[in-house]
């Protein structure tokens, strides 16, 4: 297995730090919380939001969550442009 790993450039939004993680063929996202209050809660949250989200296809699939790994979540990486703190449209959704 050969694994590597690269950081994403930040948005201007952005509260966390996101890196593309390759193994092999599969491409997967890391997102590591950034700030402390949210180490605990967020990424918790943030696994099972998407595990509810999964059956839609309009989020990515979570892979991995574990306390032990720290306050980072593992998803599937999802082609298309991310979403930022606005509302989607009726016509995004659809997309």
């Amino acid at each position: 297995d050969t694994l590597r790993v690269r950081l994403r450039p930040p948005i201007d939004i952005q509260s966390n730090r996101l890196y593309e993680v390759w193994d092999d063929d599969r491409h997967l996202i890391a997102k590591e919380f950034m700030k402390p209050e949210e180490w605990e809660d967020a990424p918790p949250r943030e696994y099972q939001a998407l595990q509810l989200l999964s059956s839609f296809d309009i989020a990515p699939v979570p892979v991995y969550c574990s306390p032990d790994a720290g306050p980072v979540v593992l998803y599937e990486f999802m082609e298309g442009q991310m979403w930022d703190r606005r509302c989607p449209t009726a016509d995004e959704l659809a997309q």
